[in-house]
């Protein structure tokens, strides 16, 4: 069920953009209340940045995926530019290191009715033999796929098992039961539980390969996400005979109850990539506020929406907040291989998730078609899904609750470890705008909200500036409510976004000190005390004098 901010009773017009200071006035303040925070968050500094990743996919070869020479000089520009022009941040690169199938992606194959006579063969076309034309394609390899060539009898899982919700996504082996040993099974995307779980209990359960679907209405472009799930699986699992694919819906309805072929080549390697930190030199470093986005683009396009906009948010929100003496550490992350599966995050989480109090993601933002979507755990009524839903509601924006996404992002490892984590996007699941979103937002129902999703189209020209202000302004207010808010047992623990809705209205003396109640009783008994060693005489006085002079 969608959730929305009901106040808004009528489609809202869009408003007026706020004024914004200029770059050198926001360059040179200390920007310490969310009023001047905010005024520094313009669209057009955004847009600077995505033309700078554009031009870097435009000079090598149209990528920025995480492996290319195009994501290499991207990080470069985000690490050079706070080094250069932040220097109250810590910049480093953080590599890291995964096991990696080399896939011969291209000579992956499948047939349906190689065996049987009474079906009209057909042979489908494998998204890496035409990358430019993703939405003509029909299936593709998971990346994790184990190598093996087999021939079967398809059945669709849901065919065989209970109707419940929880069944047909095969993460309980109970639903393999009825599956007849030395089939090709073919499931539903998505579920409680990550693909190798699902087969393992195929495999357990007989099954010799296995085809999973996207849901009816996903774009073809949405095969990478299932293609690159959990990649973090065991070298063994990986070097199986077991293999894997991605299909579109259409491609699932046309293979039941036949007879296909699978063919997946695969071979592993170690392989290396990195992440690129920033972090304050000040704040409580026991309690770090995490903000974070992938900076890598799919493999079939330069990936401006998907990921730019989030990736080049942050770098305006980092140098907004670059002079700022936080209260808690302040950290922003751009991800590597997130298009893979989240490895950068991923591994990044497992090692240095200690002292992270809160994780923010920032990932497609400025979709043409766009919704303002939050996500996270909601019934957490003092976590951070509320401090973003009080940015919207304050600036009376619709917003709406985009359920199952926590783990299809940065987010997820840090969401298992029991981290606060919320995100914010501009599409939801599926990947068409309802009639309602359209009433709310605008834009046209039944149409993708990104019809250039992991297509060579994501680019300057798929990018919606009104979305990617908003949204740029969402995540600084975020950053910078967990970025002062008081350390337990320093100061009242008084919820940040009730302290600071109001300022987002400007207010001439606003700052973004929390005051201990206990010492504005303080002051008036120090003055009292003072002028009773005034009384007491010279001697005194002096002791008094050196006693109360910290004070």
């Amino acid at each position: 069920m969608v959730k929305t901010n009901l106040r808004i009773k009528e489609p809202p017009k869009r408003a007026a953009r706020k004024q914004k200071d200029s770059p050198a006035e926001c360059r040179d303040r200390v920007n310490d209340t969310m009023d001047k925070l905010l005024r520094c968050m313009d669209a057009d500094r955004v847009m600077q940045h995505l033309v700078k990743f554009q031009d870097i996919a435009n000079q090598h070869g149209g990528r920025r995926d995480w492996s290319s020479i195009g994501y290499e000089l991207s990080a470069k520009y985000i690490s050079s530019l706070l080094e250069l022009e932040a220097h109250n941040y810590s910049v480093s690169i953080h590599p890291f290191f995964y096991p990696n199938l080399e896939q011969n992606v291209e000579t992956a194959i499948l047939e349906r009715g190689a065996n049987e006579e009474d079906i009209e063969p057909k042979q489908y076309v494998n998204v890496f033999l035409s990358p430019d034309d993703a939405m003509m394609t029909h299936f593709a390899p998971v990346h994790f796929s184990g190598s093996g060539d087999v021939r079967g009898r398809t059945i669709r899982l849901e065919e065989i098992t209970s109707h419940s919700s929880s069944f047909g996504f095969g993460c309980h082996s109970t639903d393999f039961e009825r599956l007849e040993k030395g089939s090709i099974v073919i499931l539903r995307h998505g579920g409680e539980c990550p693909i190798w779980i699902k087969i393992t209990n195929a495999r357990s359960m007989g099954a010799i390969g296995m085809a999973i679907h996207l849901a009816e209405g996903q774009q073809r472009g949405e095969l990478p996400e299932i293609m690159y799930q959990e990649p973090l699986l065991d070298a063994t699992f990986a070097e199986s005979n077991f293999p894997v694919i991605a299909i579109t819906f259409e491609v699932a309805l046309e293979l039941a109850n036949t007879t296909c072929r699978i063919f997946v080549n695969n071979s592993l390697v170690d392989l290396e990539s990195y992440n690129v930190i920033a972090e304050s030199r000040t704040g409580d470093p026991n309690h770090v506020v995490l903000v974070g986005a992938h900076l890598d683009g799919a493999k079939t396009g330069p990936g401006i929406d998907d990921n730019g906009t989030g990736a080049a948010a942050l770098v305006e929100v980092a140098l907004g907040m670059a002079k700022l003496h936080p209260t808690r550490r302040l950290r922003f992350a751009w991800w590597g291989a997130e298009e893979d599966g989240a490895i950068g995050s991923t591994l990044y989480a497992r090692e240095y998730a200690a002292g992270v109090s809160v994780y923010l993601n920032v990932d497609m933002i400025a979709s043409q078609n766009y919704v303002f979507g939050i996500y996270g755990n909601f019934s957490d009524t003092q976590g951070p899904t509320s401090v973003l839903e009080e940015f919207y509601k304050i600036n009376d924006i619709p917003y709406q609750e985009v359920p199952n996404v926590t783990c299809r992002s940065d987010a997820c490892e840090f969401h298992r470890q029991g981290i606060p984590t919320a995100g914010i996007t501009s599409v939801s699941i599926p990947m068409r705008k309802t009639a309602t979103e359209a009433s709310l937002y605008g834009g046209t129902a039944g149409a993708l909200y990104d019809p250039c999703y992991h297509l060579p189209c994501d680019n300057l020209t798929n990018v919606n500036s009104y979305p990617l202000e908003i949204n740029t302004e969402a995540v600084a207010y975020a950053a910078m409510v967990y970025a002062m808010k008081p350390i337990p047992g320093n100061g009242d623990a008084v919820h940040p976004a009730k302290v600071l809705a109001p300022s987002l209205e400007p207010v001439a003396n606003e700052t973004l000190t929390y005051v201990n109640r206990s010492m504005v009783l303080l002051y008036p008994v120090v003055g009292i005390l003072v002028l009773l060693c005034l009384k007491w005489g010279p001697g005194r006085h002096r002791s008094c004098r050196k006693k109360y002079r910290k004070l």
